[in-house]
């Protein structure tokens, strides 16, 4: 099956999510950041990148986090995909824990509340596919 095409810039974003930082503690955040989206995106390599992100996973909340967010959805785990909200909910990142309930079919409407109480109106998750962990991102948009 041929990969769909990657949207303009998508590998360069991620290859500047993993380049040298002159502040070593920005890298892990960029990391997380540039290893999801190389697996929303279907990008190759995006495996090689998960196992960077579990070197600051060891040392960053916020990087375990988003190293098992990434991890569930590339599995396409929703064992994984839950441990990642309860890691979400663990460090008080709310919006990132709801949008990864979001990812989870039996805990969407809990994360479409969170996101209300949050003031955040959810505007789409087209591609998430019938079981919500396809390669499309969360549109969201606060409510001024």
């Amino acid at each position: 099956m041929e990969r769909p095409p990657e949207p303009a810039g998508t590998l360069a974003v991620v290859e500047r999510a993993f380049a040298d930082f002159a502040h070593k503690h920005h890298a892990a955040y960029a990391h997380a950041a540039g290893a999801e989206l190389a697996v929303v995106a279907s990008l190759p390599g995006a495996s090689d990148l998960l196992a960077v992100l579990a070197e600051d996973a060891k040392q960053n909340d916020w990087a375990r986090a988003a190293h098992l967010r990434a991890t569930g959805r590339l599995r396409q785990d929703t064992g994984t995909l839950r441990t990642a909200a309860d890691a979400w909910q663990d460090i008080g990142a709310r919006y990132e824990y709801a949008a990864t309930l979001l990812l989870l079919p039996d805990r969407a409407a809990e994360g479409r509340a969170a996101l209300a109480e949050l003031g955040v109106t959810e505007l789409g998750t087209a591609g998430l596919g019938t079981a919500g962990l396809g390669t499309a991102g969360l549109g969201v948009t606060s409510e001024g």
